[in-house]
C-alpha cells in the first residue's frame, strides 16, 4: 500500500447536511459515485454584467508580499506520465510543453499524500505535469526560522509557493501553473495563492480608492505568474480546524521522542496514554523517520510541530468566504478568463455544517462536489469519485 492508503480521515463522523443538498439555480449532475453540484458551463465562463462585486481595495496581501519580500524555495518532485520524476529522467527547469498542476498537502502531511490523485491526473491528460510540494516545515522542507513577533501563516506559506515557482521557471502566461489543488490545509493555502496571485495581476477595471499592492506586469513577463485557471479546494472547511486535528497536535506535544524505538512504540503511546485512534496512531508513523545523528534507532518526525501550531493558529483568521467570492467574481481583460474554482465536501465530515454549506451555495460561481461516501481524505476514500468530478474541469482546459 502507498503512504496516502494509510491516511485514516481523523473527521469521520456520520453523514452530514451535504448529501441533503439542495441545488438552486445551479445544474445538478447526479454520477454513480459522486454527487455534483456544479454551475452550467455557461455560468461558470460568463462575466458579471452592470457590476462589479470585488473591488480591489477588498483585496489583501500581507505586507511582505506587497514589499516584494520573497518566500523560500519548498522541496518539490514532478510526476510526469503518472511517474514520479527521478533526478536526471526530467530537468525540472526545462519548458517540455506540459502544463503544470500544483498540488498542496494537508497539515502533518506531505507531497506524497497526495501522489495517487497526481498520478491519475498526468495519466489522463499526458499534456499535464504534477507539481508535488512539501509546504514549509513539512516533509523535507525544513522550518522556517522567523521571529517570535512574526509566525507562520497561511500567507507565509503562499509566499513559499510563489517562490518556489518562480525558481523553476514555471512564469509568465505560457509556462504558469494552470491548475491548484489543495487538500484540506492545503486547500487554504490553494485559495490564497489564487488570492494573492489575482491581486498581483488584477486589470480588471473595478474602481480602486487606494493604491494597488503591487505592480502589475503584463502577464507576458517572465518574473510574473498568471493566477490559476481552475482552483480545487479538497474538504477544506472554513474557519478553526476541527478538533481532532487540535487533539492530535496536542497529543504529539506530549510524546518523548527519545522513549521511542520503534513504530509500534509511537502506537502504544498515543493509543495508550493519549487516547489517540490507532488508524491515525498508525497513520502518524509514516511521519516518523530516523534521526541522522547515527544515534541507533531514534526517530524525529517529518514536521516541525511549532510550524504546524502557528498554522493551525491562523485558521480561523483567513477570511475564507470572501476570498472564495473575490477569487470566483475575478474576470481580467488579459486571456486568463474566469477563475473556475471547485469545493469538495466529504460526506462523513460532520464539520460542514447546515450554515457553512448554506453560505457557500450563496456564492454564484463556485462549483459545490458532494462525496457522500468520503471521509476527510477524499482522495483515499473516493478516489474514482473524485478523479470523474475533476475531469470536466480538466478536459475544459485541454486545447
Amino acid at each position: 500500500a502507498t503512504k496516502d492508503k494509510l491516511q485514516p480521515s481523523t473527521i469521520d463522523h456520520q453523514p452530514s447536511t451535504i448529501n441533503r443538498m439542495i441545488s438552486i439555480g445551479r445544474s445538478t449532475i447526479i454520477h454513480k459515485r459522486a454527487n455534483y453540484f456544479i454551475p452550467s458551463i455557461s455560468a461558470l465562463i460568463r462575466r458579471r454584467q452592470g457590476h462589479c462585486r470585488r473591488q480591489k481595495n477588498n483585496f489583501s496581501v500581507s505586507s511582505s508580499a506587497s514589499s516584494g519580500a520573497g518566500g523560500n524555495i519548498l522541496h518539490h518532485e514532478f510526476i510526469i506520465d503518472g511517474k514520479v520524476a527521478q533526478s536526471g529522467h526530467h530537468n525540472y527547469n526545462h519548458h517540455d510543453g506540459r502544463q503544470t498542476v500544483i498540488f498542496l498537502h494537508g497539515l502533518l502531511g506531505s507531497g506524497k499524500n497526495l501522489r495517487s490523485p497526481a498520478k491519475r491526473l498526468t495519466q489522463q491528460y499526458p499534456h499535464l505535469k504534477a507539481l508535488m510540494l512539501d509546504l514549509r516545515g513539512h516533509g523535507q522542507s525544513p522550518a522556517v526560522d522567523v521571529d517570535q513577533s512574526q509566525k507562520h501563516t497561511i500567507q507565509n506559506c503562499v509566499l513559499d509557493i510563489i517562490e518556489t515557482t518562480k525558481t523553476l521557471n514555471l512564469t509568465g502566461f505560457d509556462q504558469s501553473p494552470i491548475g491548484v489543488i489543495g487538500h484540506s490545509f492545503g486547500g487554504r493555502c490553494a485559495l490564497q495563492y489564487t488570492h494573492t496571485l489575482q491581486v498581483l495581476n488584477d486589470t480588471s477595471p473595478c474602481p480602486s480608492p487606494s493604491p494597488s499592492p503591487s505592480p502589475s506586469p503584463s502577464l507576458g513577463s517572465t518574473s510574473i505568474i498568471a493566477p490559476p485557471k481552475c482552483t480545487w479546494l479538497l474538504d477544506t472547511v472554513p474557519g478553526k480546524a476541527h478538533e481532532s486535528v487540535s487533539n492530535v497536535i496536542r497529543a504529539l506535544t506530549k510524546v518523548d521522542l527519545s522513549s521511542i524505538r520503534s513504530k509500534s512504540d509511537l502506537v502504544k503511546v498515543l493509543t495508550t496514554e493519549q487516547n489517540i485512534d490507532k488508524s491515525i496512531a498508525n497513520w502518524m508513523t509514516t511521519n516518523l523517520r530516523k534521526t541522522s545523528s547515527g544515534d541507533g534507532d531514534q526517530f524525529e518526525f517529518m514536521f516541525d510541530l511549532d510550524t504546524a501550531i502557528d498554522i493551525l493558529d491562523d485558521f480561523p483568521k483567513q477570511n475564507f468566504m470572501k476570498m472564495v467570492e473575490d477569487c470566483t467574481s475575478f474576470s481580467d481583460t488579459t486571456s486568463t478568463g474566469t477563475c473556475k474554482m471547485y469545493l469538495v465536501m466529504a460526506g462523513r465530515n460532520n464539520a460542514w455544517t447546515d450554515d457553512i454549506v448554506s453560505n457557500l451555495q450563496d456564492i454564484d460561481q463556485l462549483g459545490l462536489v458532494s462525496l457522500p461516501k468520503a471521509g476527510h481524505w477524499v482522495h483515499v476514500d473516493d478516489l474514482d469519485g473524485l478523479m470523474d468530478a475533476m475531469d470536466e474541469c480538466f478536459m475544459d482546459l485541454h486545447q
